[in-house]
């Protein structure tokens, strides 16, 4: 099983191989990072400085068996 911890860390390296640049980001600490499943990590980022304007922030979705992240754009 992956922890939040490491996954934390597969969901920033996923972000900046997808361009993101972190330093733009803070990450968000509204919610269950663990989504109310015991399947998946989430982890949102909001860009700074917070409020944000609408659809500035993204969700990455970490699988907790295999470590596999998928990013979700914010709308």
């Amino acid at each position: 099983m992956i922890g939040e911890r490491q996954a934390l860390e597969i969901s920033r390296n996923v972000a900046q191989a997808q361009g993101y640049d972190l330093a733009r980001y803070q990450l968000d600490t509204f919610g269950d990072r663990g989504g109310g499943s015991d399947k998946e990590w989430l982890f949102v980022y909001v860009c700074k400085p917070v409020p944000s304007p609408p659809g500035c922030s993204f969700m990455v979705v970490v699988d907790r068996t295999s470590g596999k992240a998928t990013i979700h754009p914010g709308q």
